[in-house]
C-alpha cells in the first residue's frame, strides 16, 4: 500500500508531524505500508518563516509550494491514500484538498492544535487575513476519516468529520530511553524543550524561577531556536536539532511545561511533556487541557498553576533526589503503557479493505485501493466509478418520441495505481527549523 504523506514542515522538523505520523509510519513500514513525505515548507521558506520581515521572500515561497501541491494532485494515481496533516497549504481556502477528494483518493486528516481558532505568529501578522481558519470545518467534511491528538479536538471534529479518532501524539520508546543516573553535581538542572512561537509559555513563569533563584541552586537549560534571558536566573540555552534532542532531553533533572489556560493551549496534545516521561525525567506541568489525562498528581508528575505551586514543587523536587528518580520511574511507565508509538502505530494500522480488492470494469480496467482504517473505525471505502452507460438504441428512441434522450455517456481517463511493493519510503526533507511544541 503507497501513502501519501501532505505535512507542513520538512522531515523530522516539527513535533506536529514527528510525533504522529512519522513515527507511526516507520513502524508501520515493517507492515508492507510504503510512505512518501511532501512538505510544503521549502528550505528558503523555513529559514525565514518566524523572522520579522521577508514579506516578499515568504510570498514568493508560499506561491512555489502552492504550484508543488498542486503538481503533486496530478501525480495521485501511484497513491492508495493521502495523509494529510494540518492542511496542504497553509493560506487561503482548500482548494487542493477539494482537489485530491474529486480524485476519489481516500484522504485521512490529522491535526493536533486548535488550528481551527484564529492564530498567527507574532512574525507573521501581515498574513493572519490569508490563513482562513474556517477551512478546517472543510477539510474535516471532505475527507473520509479524521484523527485528533485529544479529546478537547474530537469534539470540534466531530460535529464536522464522518469519522473521528483520538490518537494521542507519542514517544517512540526505543529511541527515547531513560538516562544513566547522572553523577553528583552542585546545582540541578531545569530544562524546557520547545519551539520559538511556544517561548512565551516559559517567560510566564519567570517570576517563580526568579523567587526559586533567590531560594535554591539551579541551571535553567534551554532548548530552542533562540537563545534566552531571565535577569536573575542562570540560563543555558542550547539550539535544538534533531540528533542532539535526545541528549539534550537526559541532561535534564526536572521538566517543566507551563501553558496559560487558553481556548488554543486545551488543544495541546502535551509533546514536550511525555518526551520528558518518556526519558524518565520528572515533569511539572499547568494543568492545562490534556496535561491534567498524563499526569497524576505528586504519582508521576506534579501539576502547578500559581506561581506560589511552581516554587513549592519545584523546590522540592530540587531538594530530594529520591524524589525525582521516583516521579520519573513512574512517568517512564505511564509512556511505556499509554503514549508509546508503537502502541499507537498498532491500534491505526493501514488495513486492506477485503470489499476492495482490485477488479475489472467494462473496457477500462480501475483498480480500486485499500483504505486507511485506524482499528475499531468505521468509514465508507472509497467509491467505485460506476461502469459507463449503454447509449439508447434508435427502436427505443424511436419508440417514445415524447420522452427526453437519454444523456449521452461520459467517456473518462482509467486512472491507474501502482503497485505496492516492498516498503521503502521516500522523504523530501527540509532544514531543521522547529521542535517540541
Amino acid at each position: 500500500m503507497n501513502v501519501l504523506v501532505l505535512e507542513p514542515y520538512g522531515y523530522d522538523t516539527a513535533p506536529c508531524q514527528r510525533f504522529r505520523i512519522e513515527q507511526w509510519a516507520r513502524i508501520l513500514e515493517r507492515q508492507r505500508v510504503a510512505f512518501t513525505f511532501v512538505p510544503f515548507a521549502t528550505r528558503q521558506l523555513d529559514a525565514v518563516l518566524y523572522r520579522p520581515g521577508f514579506v516578499g521572500r515568504k510570498m514568493l515561497e508560499v506561491l512555489r509550494g502552492l504550484a508543488a501541491r498542486v503538481r503533486v494532485v496530478r501525480d495521485l494515481a501511484r497513491f492508495d491514500a493521502v495523509f494529510l496533516v494540518r492542511e496542504a497549504a497553509p493560506i487561503g481556502p482548500p482548494v487542493v484538498e477539494r482537489l485530491i477528494a474529486r480524485r476519489g483518493v481516500p484522504i485521512v486528516y490529522d491535526f493536533d492544535d486548535s488550528i481551527y481558532l484564529p492564530n498567527t505568529s507574532g512574525a507573521n501578522r501581515i498574513f493572519a487575513p490569508l490563513k482562513w481558519a474556517p477551512k478546517i470545518r472543510t477539510i474535516c467534511a471532505l475527507v473520509q476519516h479524521v484523527t485528533v491528538g485529544n479529546d478537547y479536538l474530537r469534539q470540534f471534529a466531530e460535529r464536522h468529520a464522518r469519522g473521528v479518532s483520538v490518537l494521542p501524539t507519542t514517544v517512540d520508546v526505543e529511541r527515547f530511553l531513560p538516562r544513566s543516573p547522572h553523577q553528583s553535581r552542585d546545582r540541578v538542572v531545569i530544562g524546557w524543550m520547545g519551539s520559538e512561537t511556544t517561548l512565551p509559555h516559559l517567560l510566564m513563569i519567570q517570576e517563580a524561577l526568579r523567587t526559586l533563584a533567590g531560594r535554591r541552586p539551579f541551571v535553567l537549560h534551554v532548548v530552542s531556536s533562540r537563545e534566552v534571558s531571565i535577569p536573575g536566573v542562570d540560563v543555558r540555552s542550547t539550539r535544538w536539532t534533531a540528533e542532539g534532542e535526545v541528549r539534550d532531553l537526559q541532561s535534564f533533572d526536572i521538566g517543566i511545561m507551563p501553558l496559560p489556560d487558553e481556548a488554543w493551549t486545551r488543544g495541546k496534545c502535551g509533546a514536550k511533556l511525555l518526551l520528558y516521561m518518556g526519558v524518565g525525567v520528572a515533569g511539572i506541568a499547568s494543568p492545562v487541557g490534556v496535561n491534567t489525562e498524563i499526569v497524576d498528581d505528586g504519582v508521576n508528575g506534579f501539576l502547578a498553576k500559581t506561581d506560589d505551586e511552581w516554587v513549592d514543587k519545584l523546590s522540592a523536587l530540587i531538594d530530594s533526589a529520591r524524589l525525582r528518580a521516583s516521579l520519573g520511574a513512574a512517568a517512564r511507565r505511564t509512556v511505556e503503557a499509554r503514549y508509546s508509538a508503537q502502541l499507537s502505530a498498532g491500534s491505526s494500522t493501514f488495513r486492506v479493505d477485503p470489499s476492495t480488492k482490485p477488479r475489472c470494469d467494462g473496457w477500462w480496467r480501475r483498480c480500486t485501493t485499500a483504505v486507511p482504517r485506524p482499528v475499531g473505525s468505521s468509514f465508507p471505502p472509497r467509491p467505485r466509478r460506476p461502469r459507463r452507460a449503454d447509449p439508447p438504441s434508435r427502436s427505443d428512441i424511436r419508440g417514445s418520441r415524447s420522452s427526453i434522450s437519454p444523456t449521452p455517456p461520459t467517456i473518462r481517463s482509467p486512472t491507474r495505481t501502482g503497485p505496492s511493493g516492498p516498503c521503502s519510503t521516500a522523504r523530501s526533507t527540509t532544514s531543521s527549523s522547529s521542535d517540541t511544541s
